[in-house]
């Protein structure tokens, strides 16, 4: 963890508890020594040099006149200079470290921040685009319940997932692995080339009304139908499905591309906010990703 040397650390309880005050037990606290591998107990004594029960008994009566010092978290936090190393020693080391308190790791936080909201940019940007139907996204993301869905609901949930976890959307759009021949089914079935049955137990041409595919109860139609087009033995099937998506005029989708999943930077919101308002973002919302990202997928 990179903190600045001045900063105190800051322990908060976990479970979102904030009561007036928490004391952290300390009577027979056992922990395995990573020197030794073995269980001992551990102490918190200002101005000694270890917590560790077999290093402060070789420091003369450190143990026999030990008087306990209340460790307290203030309204679900405790804040530790970072001089204090023995405290913060006998807090991480702790078994309730992780378990009742955790640590803010304030750089931590801000690239878990920056993360979040490069992919929410890249899956607002390939919503933009034009490689897919926001139906076969939903398909995609949802599976075959999407079907009983309007397309101003399925928009909704697709727009709103694209905030909530962004990755599922980029998932979507990946041509990498077993998501290039879902793509493919979920195109099918959004075009109304394929179908699946009532029960749910198969996946049928529209046109004749032939069986695809057989499904036991509880199979995925659009997962399994993916898996059975990926096999080369099934490649006719392939074949046959990619046809009738270009027959049907429906974007098409490059089955032997690995994808690019380049990610997208705040220049691109600014230019899809541009193409789609005719004017540039206020200055004072330029440089916030959610909020671009909201007003472009805003129905």
């Amino acid at each position: 963890m990179n903190q600045n040397a001045n900063t105190p650390l800051v322990f908060f309880l976990l479970n979102g508890l904030s009561p007036e005050t928490w004391s952290l037990a300390q009577k027979d606290i056992l922990v395995k020594n990573p020197d030794t591998g073995f269980l001992e107990k551990i102490y918190y004594i200002p101005g000694t040099t270890s917590i560790w029960h077999s290093d402060l008994e070789k420091q003369g009566g450190v143990l026999k006149n030990y008087i306990k010092k209340s460790i307290y978290f203030v309204e679900g936090t405790l804040s530790v200079s970072p001089d204090d190393v023995i405290l913060i020693e006998y807090l991480k080391s702790h078994p309730d470290f992780k378990l009742k308190y955790s640590l803010v790791d304030k750089n931590a936080d801000s690239q878990e921040i920056i993360d979040k909201t490069d992919l929410i940019t890249q899956a607002v940007i390939n919503l933009q685009g034009e490689s897919l139907d926001i139906k076969t996204v939903g398909l995609l993301v949802f599976g075959e319940s999407t079907l009983l869905q309007d397309d101003k609901t399925v928009e909704a949930l697709v727009k709103q997932k694209a905030i909530s976890e962004p990755q599922t959307i980029i998932d979507a759009y990946s041509d990498k692995g077993e998501w290039k021949f879902k793509k493919v089914v979920a195109l099918a079935l959004s075009k109304e080339i394929i179908r699946i049955n009532p029960t749910k137990t198969a996946v049928l041409w529209v046109d004749n009304n032939e069986p695809i595919l057989t499904l036991a109860v509880g199979q995925k139609p659009i997962d399994e139908l993916g898996l059975f087009i990926s096999s080369s033995k099934n490649e006719s099937t392939l074949q046959a499905l990619s046809l009738k998506i270009e027959n049907k005029d429906v974007v098409k989708t490059d089955l032997s591309s690995k994808g690019n999943d380049t990610g997208h930077s705040l220049e691109d919101l600014h230019k899809a906010y541009e193409d789609k308002f005719g004017a540039i973002p206020p200055i004072n919302k330029k440089n916030d990703v959610e909020w671009l990202s909201k007003k472009l997928l805003e129905i």
